[in-house]
């Protein structure tokens, strides 16, 4: 995957199969845009192309309001690392801001998908806007689409278990605890990538450890015990997750036991992923059994 963080960057993309969004958690209704994305991709012997923004467009527009307390499924590694998985071609990562948000969606079309990128189909998600005062949607592209000459196709929205799944309903399920919930919504573990701050050997070859996420933004799950996976370049092994509570001014941590030989030190890039929750706390010392027995769970169970 080609990755970009402004359209004046050279590239070279055939025949590209565009759609536009901020993809936060890369859900199953973004994993089914991109999936479209790739066989259309295929049709027209062309590459696939996601165009997102950073920070949140709502972080910018409204820093008072919506924007304010808004918390992110992923940091931008996280998201990055999610896109790779899905086969996607070209990433466009682009600087938002409130001079770029002034830009028409006639602007938009017209500067960067056409004459930029020279986009063969665009692809939107069921009632995605795009522009200025969200002036462009699907039946604004669908009424230029012969005055450019691009195709246009709408993806209609997801749904898990009758639910519609949405970057919201997943932050909500994650401020509750509610991991399997959010991760049938994700269609992946719940991640948390992080550098290590702090190695701890405990009783019968337990190590614990303490990573931190580089994004102040960064969801976490409420203080208690989860079931996880911590991998460390291809090594994979199961865990147990021990989130606490942080200061909203502090970068976000988690702390992480494991039984196991992996060669861990201090300073070095991991990646954690939640499975199951276990146990929720009013405070972390509230242990009702202890982390053995906690890793013996775990080990049972399968995931």
């Amino acid at each position: 995957m080609h990755i970009y963080y402004s359209f004046d960057e050279d590239f070279e993309i055939s025949n590209p199969v565009v759609t536009i969004g901020t993809f936060d958690g890369v859900h199953a209704g973004h994993r089914a845009i991109l999936k479209r994305l790739n066989i259309l991709s295929q049709k027209v012997n062309g590459e696939s192309v996601l165009i997102t923004f950073y920070p949140h467009p709502r972080k910018v527009l409204y820093p008072d309001t919506l924007g304010k307390n808004l918390k992110m499924i992923c940091t931008q590694n996280e998201k990055i690392h999610l896109l790779q998985e899905t086969k996607l071609n070209h990433l466009f990562i682009i600087h938002f801001t409130n001079e770029f948000s002034k830009i028409t969606a006639e602007q938009f079309v017209r500067n960067f998908l056409v004459n930029k990128l020279h986009a063969r189909v665009i692809v939107v998600g069921f009632n995605h806007h795009f522009g200025y005062d969200k002036q462009g949607d699907y039946e604004y592209l669908y009424e230029l689409q012969q005055y450019f000459g691009f195709q246009v196709e709408e993806i209609p929205q997801q749904e898990i278990e009758k639910e519609t799944v949405s970057s919201t309903r997943i932050r909500q399920a994650l401020s509750q605890g509610l991991i399997q919930k959010a991760n049938a919504y994700l269609q992946s573990h719940f991640p948390f990538f992080g550098v290590v701050t702090e190695i701890n050997p405990l009783d019968n070859k337990l190590t614990k450890i303490k990573i931190k996420t580089d994004e102040i933004e960064k969801i976490v799950p409420p203080i208690g015990l989860y079931a996880g996976v911590l991998q460390m370049d291809i090594k994979k092994i199961k865990c147990l997750i021990i989130t606490n509570e942080i200061d909203e001014n502090i970068i976000p941590f988690i702390e992480i036991i494991f039984q196991g030989e992996i060669n861990i030190t201090l300073g070095d890039n991991v990646r954690a992923f939640f499975a199951k929750e276990l146990q929720l706390y009013d405070k972390i010392d509230n242990l009702h059994k202890s982390i053995n027995e906690y890793i013996t769970l775990i080990n049972e169970l399968i995931y």
